[in-house]
């Protein structure tokens, strides 16, 4: 009897061909993915275990991380911010005045926060601490104030390094989420912001030579004459600025003033009274079309610049800062649900490898026998798992050949112009 399925077509024996190929990449690339992360993990375990360790360390890394350390640090970082900008105010420009004073304040501050980076240090030994930036930041910071602690006189310019102490409110960001999620929102934002500044930059390079060609000569007589658009009586003016220089020469005389002069004008800083009204007034005139090429100039730049690119800058941080973290992607079959779960498995190895208080490490210079055999049983259960996955793919590749060689002999038959029947079995 003829069967109730449809029986596969020549027509549609390519396609369904083609998505057994497809199913046996994906099944291949996830083999490949199991290999890679077994590999990694691994190289996690040779890297924990041949990893040097210090006395304490899981101690030192609890006590560090314990929010109520962090909430201490933070409020140590805030009381060193408003001191510097007290002493600012109170003994303007050195602190000489209360020189002692500030100097015991300074001290203080400076001996809190090396002891705060040497137990950041110890918690993290050895590379996890300079694998983060945040780290790096605080170690240069507190160089600096070590420096000064110890009176050492930087020669020459090397002496602004100690200016560095402004920037120690930067180290609160990273215990403050909502601060550091700007901050990196920011920081992923720089390839996007990049490229809209650099549009800025060019357009007003192009304004900025257009500027000079217009606008440099204006006033080299000394004086610009406007006229009374009703009676036509005229008035001269002083082309001479308050420093002494011609109007053309001082605004638009060179490119880089020129360009000066439009970044004043988009920040919007008494521009258009000292830089666009004497050219309105006093340019190409008699003519009536002069007020009209200034205003054009001016008002197609403000357009590009300031409404137009500055708002595309805002767009780009504001999608970097609002975006949610990408989701991931389903696989077509079972094994890739097998995949994804191992490969999440091995993701909580590694942070149980590399963070979670280098639980591969000891508490003292020879390894701790509980910490140490849960994180290798652990690693060796996911491993395992890896291996028993790697052999249903396997299993699938053999299962997935024999589905193609079938395929083949059906469209075979079907064009050597056999039955239905013949067909089905």
């Amino acid at each position: 009897p003829i069967p109730p399925h449809p029986i596969p077509t020549v027509a549609t024996m390519p396609a369904a061909a083609a998505v057994v190929v497809g199913q046996k990449r994906r099944a291949e690339d996830a083999s490949k993915s199991v290999v890679k992360r077994s590999s990694r993990l691994h190289k996690i375990q040779e890297q924990a275990e041949r990893c040097p360790k210090l006395p304490y360390q899981l101690q030192m890394r609890a006590l560090y991380e314990h929010p109520t350390a962090q909430m201490v640090v933070a409020l140590l970082i805030v009381a060193n911010f408003f001191t510097t900008m007290a002493e600012k105010e109170i003994d303007p420009p050195f602190g000489m005045k209360y020189r002692e004073m500030w100097q015991v304040l300074e001290d203080l501050f400076n001996i809190v926060f090396l002891i705060e980076l040497i137990c950041n240090f110890w918690g993290s030994f050895p590379l996890e601490f300079w694998k983060s930036g945040w780290n790096v930041f605080d170690f240069v910071v507190v160089c600096v104030g070590t420096l000064n602690l110890c009176r050492v006189e930087l020669p020459g310019e090397l002496s602004l390094l100690r200016t560095l102490r402004a920037f120690r409110v930067f180290r609160l960001f990273k215990r403050v989420k909502s601060l550091k999620k700007i901050i990196n929102s920011i920081a992923k934002a720089v390839p996007g912001v990049s490229n809209a500044f650099l549009i800025m930059l060019i357009l007003m390079c192009i304004y900025a030579i257009i500027a000079v060609e217009f606008f440099a000569e204006f006033g080299t007589q000394g004086s610009y004459t406007t006229y009374n658009m009703y009676s036509n009586e005229t008035q001269t003016i002083d082309a001479t600025t308050a420093r002494g220089i011609l109007y053309g020469e001082e605004y638009y005389g060179t490119f880089s003033r020129a360009i000066y002069t439009l970044w004043q004008v988009l920040t919007g800083e008494s521009w258009s009274e000292a830089v666009a009204r004497p050219l309105m007034f006093g340019y190409e005139t008699p003519g009536r079309l002069s007020g009209f090429k200034v205003g054009l100039f001016f008002t197609s730049f403000l357009i590009i610049n300031q409404i137009v690119m500055v708002n595309v800058v805002v767009a780009v941080l504001l999608e970097k800062m609002v975006e949610d973290e990408p989701p991931e992607e389903s696989s077509p079959s079972a094994s890739g649900e097998e995949v994804n779960k191992a490969t999440a498995e091995s993701e909580d190895t590694e942070v149980i490898a590399n963070g979670s208080g280098s639980k591969a490490g000891s508490q003292n210079e020879k390894p701790d026998s509980s910490e140490t055999d849960d994180l290798s049983q652990r690693i060796d259960k996911v491993i395992r798992d890896m291996s028993g996955l790697q052999d249903s793919v396997s299993s699938m590749h053999s299962r997935m050949d024999e589905m193609q060689v079938l395929l083949r002999q059906v469209l075979e038959a079907s064009s050597n112009g056999a039955s239905r029947s013949q067909v089905h079995l």
